[in-house]
């Protein structure tokens, strides 16, 4: 027997049911946000980055100088040993060498850095040369990297 202010199942009337529509349009919106600034860094980092052409030519310039020296035997490839790297930065890139201990070598490739940093006027470098290996570097991880030469090169 029911009495007459007790409630059934089906009448019980709540007030969370338009809270809970808007709740789960905000998620939704929540979600079609972070898809499209996930889309729009995937579609600006895919452009062609800033001072590319230059940073290819640096690589390239590099690795003739390793031939050049016989530090490696082709560009780009025979050089046990010998790593260098030239990534991307904000307004310029930086070229970091392994191994390169040859002092001659390391003037003539950063005689190239600061020839195309003098011949652009807004182009931020930075070079790092370590005495050790990359292997070296990544197999001891409580060894801290510490170039033996730093070249910054940024204008004001």
């Amino acid at each position: 027997m029911l009495l007459n202010n007790a409630p059934t199942a089906t009448g019980v009337v709540t007030t969370g049911g338009l809270f809970t529509i808007k709740l789960h349009k905000m998620f939704f919106l929540l979600i079609l946000a972070i898809c499209l600034a996930l889309y729009c860094r995937i579609s600006v980092a895919s452009e062609e980055e800033p001072f590319e052409k230059e940073r290819l030519k640096m690589v390239d310039e590099i690795a003739e100088i390793l031939v050049k020296n016989e530090i490696c035997k082709e560009p780009k490839k025979g050089c046990k040993g010998v790593d260098f790297f030239a990534i991307p930065m904000s307004g310029g890139f930086y070229i970091a060498t392994y191994g390169i201990t040859d002092m001659v070598t390391l003037n003539e490739v950063a005689s190239k850095v600061i020839a195309l940093y003098a011949s652009n006027g807004t182009i931020r470098i930075n070079m790092y040369s370590y005495s050790i290996t990359k292997e070296e570097s990544e197999s001891n991880f409580l060894f801290i990297d510490i170039p033996f030469l730093k070249l910054e090169l940024k204008r004001n």
